[in-house]
């Protein structure tokens, strides 16, 4: 159940999407074109279907001299947020705790966790902001690049 005010915003919202949609195909798309030439990450491949509401990249973390959390923070230095998404379940706390998951025992989740991150992907970036992030993993690729 929506609240009125959570609804009202829906509302509103429901005469954007195509706009916004037609907004992140268009960011996909400069992601793909700016980032395809890096040997170091692995692009998402997406469709027409595609809800395109994240921009996940995996860091191919053998190619790296640092990582996930410090590729990050070099993002964060030039003032660009990158999200991690998403914490596999059998590490969060509930989780864990009721079925007594132990972390070695999924090995390939927790290598994906630890080498996926998610580019900023909202309708209102701009083009010369989606040139400075793809500038921005390049310039990072070029330094800590093994």
């Amino acid at each position: 159940n929506l609240t009125d005010i959570s609804a009202s915003f829906g509302i509103w919202q429901l005469d954007k999407l195509k706009n916004w949609e037609l907004k992140r195909s268009k960011i996909f798309a400069k992601y793909i074109e700016g980032l395809k030439h890096l040997g170091v990450v692995v692009l998402p491949k997406y469709d027409d279907e595609h809800s395109k509401h994240l921009f996940v990249i995996k860091l191919l973390l053998d190619k790296w001299q640092i990582s996930r959390n410090r590729f990050i923070e070099e993002m964060n230095k030039r003032g660009i947020g990158i999200a991690v998404h998403y914490k596999p379940i059998h590490q969060l706390y509930y989780y864990k705790n009721k079925y007594n998951f132990s972390h070695e025992d999924f090995p390939h989740a927790n290598s994906i966790f630890q080498s996926i991150l998610s580019l900023p992907v909202y309708p209102e970036l701009s083009s010369n902001e989606i040139d400075y992030i793809v500038d921005s993993i390049c310039s990072i690729s070029e330094t800590y690049s093994k």
